[in-house]
């Protein structure tokens, strides 16, 4: 399957556990990380879209499928792609590679809901955003 963006993270002693083998927790950073740095790349940085929209994109539901351990000092690639998109929802998909073996290291999905930042309910997605969404769809495969 082929995801329309890829960032690069490297694996600090921070995000590590005593065997060197990185914490559970921090695959969903290494998504938000990449999540964000796709909006940047596409030309929507998250907080500009925030200013302008007034909104939030809220995670309403995460999932990681843990596939190998990544360890201190790995060089990751996080591959990401819109994977649904609804009225004021989409959602995120995720595929985490060691980068000197190409394993993949993690499945990860996340859910994201448009609120207004005053009320704090649900909104359309921007025109602007969903256009760059649907560009970036992916169709879903099992790895």
């Amino acid at each position: 399957m082929t995801y329309p963006f890829a960032t690069q993270i490297r694996v600090r002693y921070r995000d590590v556990d005593m065997q060197q083998v990185v914490h559970n927790s921090q695959y969903l950073n290494y998504a938000e990380i990449a999540r964000i740095e796709y909006l940047r790349d596409r030309g929507l940085p998250y907080q500009e879209v925030v200013s302008r929209y007034n909104l939030e994109m809220v995670v309403a539901e995460s999932h990681c499928d843990y596939r190998r351990p990544a360890r201190f000092d790995d060089l990751l690639t996080v591959r990401v792609g819109v994977g649904g998109i609804g009225n004021s929802s989409f959602t995120v998909e995720y595929v985490i590679h060691r980068e000197a073996t190409e394993e993949v290291i993690a499945l990860i999905h996340t859910h994201h809901v448009c609120v207004d930042r005053e009320r704090w309910k649900p909104v359309r997605i921007p025109e602007e955003v969903l256009e760059l969404f649907r560009e970036d769809e992916i169709e879903l495969q099992v790895i």
